[in-house]
């Protein structure tokens, strides 16, 4: 779901920002999916509560430093205890209070948009998943009432 944004007003040092065709930075919250925590009982009885679909990858200490940097609108979470892993520590990317809140002023004023690249490479990943995924998380991507427009992306060093 669309869940958290980004203040493309603002400069982070070593973040980004996005611009439009005609070269302007456009004043508006970016959105993107998140993760949210089902805490409700499942749909059916002795079915799962949630499913999210993706990958789970083995990653050491200076990858999760990097993700960690790069995932600032989100909190690495340990979920080990809501998968199956053989034991071993799963973590997912669950979006701050803070990243909530921009989107929902970006929502409220109406300068909330999502990215159609960003859209576009989330799909090419579920696609490059195998046959199923992509369906799989088509409800997902559906914008609602937020309007899906074409940025470009520049890195902030």
């Amino acid at each position: 779901m669309w869940g958290v944004a980004m203040d493309n007003r603002r400069d982070l040092p070593g973040y980004k920002y996005y611009v439009c065709a005609d070269g302007r930075r456009p004043e508006v919250f970016v959105t993107y999916l998140d993760l949210v925590p089902e805490n409700t009982p499942p749909a059916e009885p002795g079915g799962p509560a949630a499913r999210v679909n993706g990958v789970c990858l083995p990653v050491d200490d200076a990858v999760l430093e990097q993700l960690d940097g790069r995932e600032r609108n989100y909190e690495r979470t340990d979920i080990s205890d809501r998968i199956e892993a053989g034991g071993a520590q799963v973590w997912a990317y669950i979006g701050t209070a803070e990243a909530r809140a921009r989107l929902a002023e970006g929502r409220r004023t109406g300068t909330a948009v999502i990215d159609a690249g960003y859209v576009a490479t989330v799909e090419a990943g579920f696609a490059a998943l195998g046959d199923g995924e992509l369906a799989t998380v088509r409800a997902s991507l559906e914008p609602g009432d937020l309007p899906v427009v074409q940025l470009t992306r520049h890195e902030l060093r």
